[in-house]
């Protein structure tokens, strides 16, 4: 858990399936430690792009639930299927698991993690284009930062919030939010590369000069491979829309055959 927070994935994901060996080995007998290991791997191959991994630990940690009663554990495995669904592009389904674990969250009084979860209904109302609900949502969010003190949190609503004013067409506002997001203090890493993602798209929509938009995709796709190549063939493939936009087919085919890659190479 300590190796997630700090963004090291990989360490993250190594000690978590050596608990898990261990609990299937019969070494531990623990039946909310195993919910625990579950979720924290559902959550950690989630980010990390490995859905068909994350599923797995998914569907046995909502077996163990049944016998468990760890509002946390539970509250930490609907948030990973909300995500999870989300990315699949079940937004109902995602956002049933998102209230389900915000739910928990709320019972348990976790202001940091209602916070985060809020952030997430919000993200969900943006993608189902629900944009008052999604306002109300991340305000919900942005105050539990504010009154919490904290950054981290408040880096990822400033970039929810610009992707609300980006699907609003509030270009302008888009950039700015995200750039805030990126300039926090406290904002994680990874939250700092997808807000450079964010950026570059609205800047891309904004129809600034193709240096800039090339410049500000470069920068996000840099910022992004630390974290997976699956975030970095996002990148790739919504600068390809951006070129396509303004006829820039040559170099339209250049992104397009750099996600097939960075794709090819995050499915191994």
């Amino acid at each position: 858990m300590a190796y997630g927070r700090v963004e090291a994935h990989g360490e993250a994901v190594h000690y978590a399936l050596q608990c898990e060996n261990a609990i299937y080995a019969g070494d531990v007998v623990d039946r909310t430690l195993e919910l625990r290991v579950l979720s924290l791997l559902a959550s950690l191959f989630v980010t990390i792009g490995d859905l068909t991994s994350a599923d797995l630990r998914i569907e046995r940690a909502k077996q163990v639930a049944q016998d468990v009663a760890d509002p946390r554990a539970v509250g930490n495995l609907y948030a990973s299927l909300a995500i999870a669904r989300e990315r699949e592009g079940d937004l109902e389904a995602a956002l049933n698991f998102a209230r389900k674990s915000l739910a928990a969250y709320e019972q348990l009084g976790i202001p940091a993690n209602v916070g985060s979860l809020w952030n997430t209904v919000g993200w969900i109302y943006v993608q189902r284009k629900q944009y008052g609900r999604a306002e109300d949502a991340l305000k919900k969010a942005a105050a539990i930062a504010l009154e919490t003190k904290d950054a981290r949190l408040g880096g990822y609503v400033l970039q929810s919030q610009a992707e609300l004013a980006l699907a609003r067409g509030d270009l302008g506002e888009a950039v700015r939010l995200a750039e805030e997001s990126i300039n926090t203090a406290d904002s994680s890493k990874r939250g700092r590369a997808t807000s450079l993602l964010v950026r570059a798209r609205a800047i891309a929509a904004a129809r600034r000069p193709i240096p800039e938009i090339d410049r500000a995709f470069r920068e996000a796709v840099n910022g992004l491979k630390p974290f997976g190549q699956h975030l970095v063939a996002h990148a790739y493939e919504a600068h390809f829309e951006a070129l396509v936009q303004r006829g820039r087919h040559a170099e339209a085919s250049q992104a397009a055959a750099n996600a097939f890659a960075a794709l090819r190479s995050a499915l191994g």
